[in-house]
């Protein structure tokens, strides 16, 4: 977010830290970022609403990296590498296993959907690409 506040939208907005909640006082010239679960069931709530990962893809041309496994060190270790690469397989290789034993409380959300369609899990060239650029623009 303030990545993009800076360095696409040329904007110096405050931030400030809010507990879990603070997305239901939003009123004038407030803004909140609001991920994860609690972003399921908001579409339509606000004003305006902007998708971090397309706001990033408009901005770069890349695709946004919302999470990754990264060590500060070159792992020697081939076993563990080999046991973190198949379990991490395996929880890719078995959503629906998954999604048999999860009970989704929310009627907006789909868990098929987004783990199936919404997620892209290998990381890319691009990826490591748009990753690195990131890391460009810190500190902020």
């Amino acid at each position: 977010m303030k990545v993009l506040a800076k360095h696409f939208w040329k904007i110096n907005p405050q931030f400030v830290a809010a507990a879990i909640g603070y997305e239901d006082s939003v009123k004038d010239q407030t803004a909140v970022v609001v991920i994860g679960d609690r972003t399921f069931t908001r579409n339509g709530q606000y004003a305006y609403e902007y998708d971090l990962s397309e706001e990033w893809q408009k901005f770069t041309g890349l695709p946004f990296v919302f999470a990754a496994w990264i060590s500060n060190r070159n792992i020697q270790d081939t076993a563990f590498l080999a046991e973190f690469n198949s379990a991490l397989a395996n929880g890719v290789n078995n959503i629906e296993a998954a999604l048999q034993s999860y009970k989704n409380p929310l009627k907006q959300f789909d868990p098929s959907d987004y783990l199936k369609n919404k997620i892209s899990y290998g990381f890319t060239d691009e990826k490591k690409a748009a990753l690195t650029r990131f890391l460009g623009y810190l500190p902020l």
